[in-house]
């Protein structure tokens, strides 16, 4: 009988706005809206597409890990990222640390040999170089760290009793979707100097009110005393319900 696994995937219900913010393993990864639903319904829908994408798999636990005897096929003079899965234990115990403790990130997996001629001369393009300019080869698990003379500056990965590989799992990037916050066809005006933001009912309404207070603050004094005001149209920058309490809480006839 085989373990049921869990979903990776939670919501919360941001019911004053109509959204449900999806999470998977803790970290938010998108915000749906919700009308004529509601955000358990709209919720399982999520999970009944994406739970078999790679969307899932990049943020689930189940990946499928390889042994740490096997090593990933990578093409000849290049590397790719993989996950990796370590155990790190404590030379010296410290009483407010685990003695054991289990590590996941990304690392590449570098095959960079260097064929050299009889003169002691590469015979490739590919190769690497060492800090002397001289060249090296790389064959193995390494993490690319910042310098100042590289764009690349790989590093071995140096495994030993203390420091012990689990296993390796292929990586899959996910796709950025952008981020779900701002509401396309809805519009406001942002007023630079003051700072404010003015929900507006229709486009057309938004460039009218744009242009009066634009006109208004054409005739303000220029002073180091008065701030600079602009007005300009942009997209609402929040859910749609917000947008419609605002458009009736914003009196015309006060501004300006």
């Amino acid at each position: 009988m085989s373990e049921e696994k869990k979903s990776v995937f939670t919501y919360k219900d941001k019911a004053d706005c109509g959204v449900v913010v999806i999470f998977a393993n803790g970290h938010e990864i998108t915000e749906l809206s919700y009308e004529d639903s509601t955000a358990e319904d709209i919720f399982n829908w999520f999970v009944g597409v994406y739970s078999k994408t790679n969307l899932s798999l990049s943020y689930t636990g189940y990946l499928e890990w390889k042994s740490p005897d096997t090593v990933p096929e990578v093409k000849e003079a290049a590397e790719r990222l993989f996950w990796l899965a370590v155990e790190y234990k404590r030379v010296t115990p410290h009483p407010d640390s685990k003695q054991t403790e289990t590590f996941t990130f990304l690392a590449f997996y570098q095959n960079r040999p260097i064929e050299l001629d009889d003169d002691g001369e590469p015979t490739n393009d590919d190769y690497l170089v060492n800090t002397d300019g001289e060249p090296m080869e790389s064959i193995g698990w390494v993490t690319d760290k910042q310098h100042d003379e590289f764009d690349n500056y790989y590093m071995p990965i140096e495994f030993s009793d203390h420091y012990k590989l689990l296993g390796w799992a292929e990586y899959t990037p996910p796709k950025f979707t952008g981020v779900p916050i701002s509401s396309p066809d809805l519009f406001a005006l942002h007023v630079s100097g003051s700072d404010s933001l003015l929900a507006c009912e229709s486009l057309e309404f938004a460039e009218k009110k744009n242009k009066e207070l634009n006109d208004f603050f054409a005739t303000m004094p220029k002073s180091e005393l008065h701030p600079v005001m602009d007005s300009k149209v942009i997209e609402w920058p929040y859910c749609a319900k917000s947008h419609k309490q605002e458009v009736l809480n914003v009196d015309w006839s006060d501004i300006h």
